[in-house]
């Protein structure tokens, strides 16, 4: 027998989609992708920019997302807590059928 050579096609993981759509909508919004996609203790969040910013960037498969307030508290939190980044803060997300949506505090807007 011959050898066989069995080829793997890698899949794109979740953490493989979370972090190109970070840059891809950091790159539309005139912003750029934290170091660590935000796991910094001097580089929170996701993305920063795109006029004065701070950006929790997600993404889903599925047709829903659960917005909860301890969400933007972490946004807000990084902004205006202790060592907060002074910017405003803002949460992207993109569904499944490709809608992307801002949220933010409507006394930002």
């Amino acid at each position: 027998m011959g050898n066989i050579r069995v080829l793997r096609v890698m899949e794109e993981s979740p953490q493989d989609r979370v972090r190109q759509y970070e840059r891809d909508f950091a790159a539309r919004v005139g912003a750029k992708v934290q170091p660590g996609s935000g796991n910094k203790w001097f580089a929170r969040m996701d993305v920063v920019g795109g006029g004065s910013f701070l950006w929790s960037v997600k993404t889903t498969d599925k047709d829903g997302f659960r917005m909860t307030s301890g969400l933007m508290d972490e946004v807000i939190a990084a902004c205006e807590g202790p060592g907060g980044s002074g910017a405003t803060p803002a949460l992207s997300v993109r569904l499944g059928g490709g809608q992307e949506y801002v949220v933010l505090r409507t006394s930002d807007f």
